[in-house]
């Protein structure tokens, strides 16, 4: 059987098991593609989306002093912090010499922090997500 003959149920299956970068890749294989995986690619960021909106509401409510992200990978660090009003960092912390993650998104240039407002902050920690570094 080849793929093209695969019945929906089955490649809705393959796309709820694929990490996000091969499911948006995946997406842009066919519209018939598209149009059965669309799904998941809303469900996972409306759950990106409410993840994130807990951790800013956590932070911004004292009920946390810092938070430490869930990670992929045990040489990596992620830590949330609130330091006042409107202000975030994201600090990564790494136990080997790999490169740092925010840099090679663009966040910042060789640092291991990113200071920002809600909405920047809100946008690293979705890459950080979809790019499978941080977990929830």
């Amino acid at each position: 059987m080849e793929f093209y003959d695969l019945p929906d149920e089955k490649i809705l299956e393959i796309c709820e098991n694929l990490d996000d970068i091969s499911l948006a890749r995946f997406v842009q294989t066919s519209e018939r593609n598209k149009a059965i995986c669309n799904q998941v690619i809303i469900e996972r960021n409306k759950l990106y989306n409410e993840y994130v909106d807990s951790l800013i509401s956590d932070l911004q409510n004292n009920k946390f002093e810092k938070i430490k992200l869930n990670t992929t990978d045990k040489n990596r660090e992620f830590l949330l912090y609130y330091a006042e009003e409107g202000l975030f960092f994201i600090v990564e912390l790494l136990s080997s010499s790999s490169s740092f993650v925010l840099s090679e998104l663009g966040y910042t240039s060789k640092s291991m922090a990113v200071g920002a407002n809600i909405e920047t902050i809100k946008r690293v920690l979705l890459d950080l997500l979809r790019h499978g570094y941080i977990t929830i």
